[in-house]
C-alpha cells in the first residue's frame, strides 16, 4: 500500500493455483480517495493482459488517461467489490510500529 496526499493506492488480487503456482486473476491496482470517498481502478492484469488507465510523466504525474478503459475497469471493480462485500469481506488498515 502506498499513501497519497488524499488517500492511498493498493493492489488487490484473486489467486488460484495452477500446476503448484499461485496465479493472480485478476490483479488490480486501486486508488482510494478519502476526501471524495471513491475507489478508482488504475491497472488490471491477468495471465493474458496488462492494462493501465493512466500514463505518467517522468515525475510520476498523470498525463493522459483512457476514458473507455477507465469506465470498463471501474465497472468491473464495482462488481468485484460488491461480490466481496456480500461474501463478508472487509478492508481494514493494520497499524504497524514503524
Amino acid at each position: 500500500m502506498t499513501r497519497k496526499e488524499k488517500g492511498f493506492v493498493f493492489s488487490m488480487a484473486h489467486n488460484y493455483e495452477q500446476n503448484g503456482d499461485l496465479v493472480p486473476d485478476p490483479d488490480m491496482e486501486i486508488e482510494i480517495d478519502l476526501e471524495r470517498k471513491t475507489a478508482e481502478a488504475l491497472t488490471f492484469q491477468n495471465a493474458l493482459v496488462y492494462q493501465n488507465v493512466y500514463d505518467y510523466d517522468d515525475k510520476g504525474e498523470k498525463i493522459m488517461f483512457k476514458p473507455r478503459l477507465k469506465k470498463d475497469l471501474n465497472s468491473f471493480l464495482k462488481m468485484w467489490l460488491k461480490n466481496l462485500t456480500e461474501q463478508g469481506h472487509t478492508i481494514k488498515e493494520e497499524k504497524t510500529n514503524a
